[in-house]
């Protein structure tokens, strides 16, 4: 009789059933399979499983009594190889607003691929290419990467998208510029008014995240709010307690005489500073009197801290007036490269002598040549205290 069962067989299946009818006067069956299988049960009998490798061939069967072996029944065995083993690629976070991004599935060595939209909303421009473009991103979106050659089992893959990705941010924010869109604006809670002075600029060259601040160092800087909102950075607000966090991204061109950060001192008003000096060196000053005159904290760290290789990096300074020792801690790229201790002196409780200056110092000639992004300044919080800390790899929040 005819073997009854499945002739064309992914490589490898396992427990693929075979069977013949019985044979009258039959009393044993014996049967055989490819080279590289396996008959795992049933031999002797009408019914057998098979274990198959990868080499075609034929299952066949004789059936015995005592008078003799009958002739071989047999039946053509075609393997067809298993699927490319499919890879989605990473999850996406997706930044900037975008709703369109390209997909990174691997091409298939063996079988045909299609993209699968499992949740969310989202066109897939080209199915069948592991690299196909998705666009009208809305939402969280999972894609499902099949690779297949029937009759093997598919393999799959899925990654998860999540547009418009950000680094969570909290209430101590008091000022946060994301550096993008048409001007400059304050994106925290208290929306300072930000005013652009000489040619700074919004730019997509180079950009760290989405857009960058651009300032050519001549003249370029931007002022926020009024000086009173400023003067918690030198203690006027909590003499005895205060604590302040400033972090940013920023890549600098040339340093100049002096490379400035943030500002609110000129000449004797109180204030603070922060610049990278022109062997790179990092500089920190709280004054009760600016240039020198009584500061909480003066510091400037060796040459060569800053990496000035036009390279984008992460600074954050903290600063806490509570402790007893360590008060500041300056960071590049999260790792802690400068500390210092306060004076014995009292902060200044007046004002600052004028609003905060990014990227100018007192109406000096220092300015800053580079790009910004991301610059946060936090209040009442010392945001990091150990000797590592991992930067923001995404816009904050709004």
């Amino acid at each position: 009789g005819s073997i009854t069962g499945t002739t064309s067989i992914c490589a490898n299946s396992t427990g693929i059933s075979y069977s013949i009818a019985a044979v009258t006067g039959a009393t044993s069956y014996t049967w055989a399979a490819p080279a590289g299988s396996t008959i795992t049960s049933g031999q002797g009998t009408t019914n057998i499983l098979v274990n198959f490798g990868a080499s075609s061939g034929n299952i066949s069967v004789t059936a015995t009594n005592s008078c003799g072996t009958s002739a071989a029944s047999s039946l053509a065995i075609t393997f067809t190889a298993s699927p490319t083993t499919a890879n989605a690629g990473p999850d996406q976070n997706l930044t900037c607003n975008a709703t369109s991004t390209t997909l990174a599935g691997n091409a298939p060595g063996v079988g045909t691929g299609l993209w699968t939209l499992i949740s969310g909303t989202a066109t897939i421009t080209t199915p069948s290419s592991p690299t196909s473009t998705l666009t009208s991103i809305s939402g969280n979106i999972v894609l499902r990467w099949a690779i297949s050659n029937s009759p093997c089992i598919a393999s799959f893959d899925e990654i998860t998208i999540f547009p418009n990705t950000c680094t969570t941010d909290d209430a101590f924010t008091v000022l946060k510029l994301h550096m993008d869109g048409t001007s400059f604006s304050d994106a925290s809670a208290n929306a300072y008014p930000v005013t652009a002075n000489g040619n700074a600029q919004i730019s997509t060259a180079q950009e760290k995240f989405c857009e960058n601040g651009l300032f050519d160092g001549t003249g370029d800087y931007l002022r926020v709010g009024s000086a009173s909102d400023w003067k918690f950075l030198h203690g006027a607000e909590d003499p005895s307690g205060f604590k302040w966090t400033y972090d940013e991204w920023i890549s600098i061109t040339a340093i100049g005489g002096r490379a400035v950060l943030i500002a609110t001192n000129y000449n004797t008003a109180p204030g603070l500073e922060l610049t990278i000096e022109t062997n790179a060196s990092i500089r920190v000053e709280i004054s009760a009197q600016a240039f020198g005159g009584s500061p909480v904290m003066s510091y400037n760290s060796a040459a060569s801290v800053y990496p000035n290789d036009l390279l984008w990096h992460h600074v954050a300074v903290t600063y806490d007036q509570s402790l007893g020792s360590n008060n500041m801690n300056w960071y590049i790229d999260g790792v802690l490269v400068g500390t210092a201790t306060k004076t014995a002196n009292t902060p200044n409780t007046g004002d600052p002598a004028h609003p905060l200056s990014i990227g100018e110092e007192g109406g000096q000639a220092w300015t800053f040549n580079g790009k910004r992004d991301e610059l946060r300044i936090s209040k009442g919080s010392a945001r990091w205290t150990g000797n590592y800390f991992t930067p923001p790899a995404s816009p904050y929040c709004d």
